[in-house]
């Protein structure tokens, strides 16, 4: 696992460089749908291919060098940070198997005057797996560089700032349900 983010990755140095951030960004929130880690309902498609297509488009919208980082770093137990591909493998499956439905909704979303920060306002709802409603409200700061192999713009950091009193009383009901 990283622990700080190093990377030689250009900016997003174009005159829309805010808009392509922002577009990511907002992508990568709507990614953030438990029905996309698992077959559509009344499809024959197989659950592995559902979930290795989800986790490729996920993992398209990332750099290489991505890291993802929960706060605040006062939240018990401490989140550790993930590279691309932990991540990836964590969140799909958090939501493939942790959720009966989950669904995260860009609420605002701004960029900085470079285009390489993007600051995300977010909610989500969903059912969690053992039938507990769920909710919250996140803060999700962005940083974004051009991906050297495609050209494309993609999220380097991911720091998402969550409601830890709602988490620690969410895992706490899920777990005695």
């Amino acid at each position: 696992m990283p622990t700080t983010s190093t990377t030689t990755a250009t900016t997003a140095a174009t005159p829309d460089a805010a808009a392509a951030s922002i577009a990511v960004a907002t992508a990568f929130v709507a990614a953030l749908d438990a029905s996309n880690f698992r077959p559509r309902h009344g499809s024959s498609e197989d659950p592995a291919a559902a979930l290795a297509a989800a986790k490729s488009r996920l993992r398209a919208l990332l750099h290489p060098a991505f890291v993802h980082v929960v706060l605040p770093s006062t939240l018990r137990p401490v989140q550790p940070q993930r590279d691309r591909d932990d991540y990836v493998d964590y969140i799909a499956s958090t939501l493939r198997d942790g959720y009966a439905s989950f669904a995260a909704r860009v609420r605002l979303a701004f960029a900085s005057h470079d285009g390489r920060h993007v600051e995300v306002k977010a909610a989500s709802k969903g059912v969690s797996a053992t039938g507990v409603d769920y909710g919250q409200e996140y803060s999700l700061y962005f940083e974004t560089a051009r991906d050297h192999d495609d050209g494309k713009v993609k999220i380097v950091r991911f720091e998402e700032f969550v409601d830890s009193a709602y988490s620690d009383r969410h895992l706490l009901l899920a777990m005695v349900q």
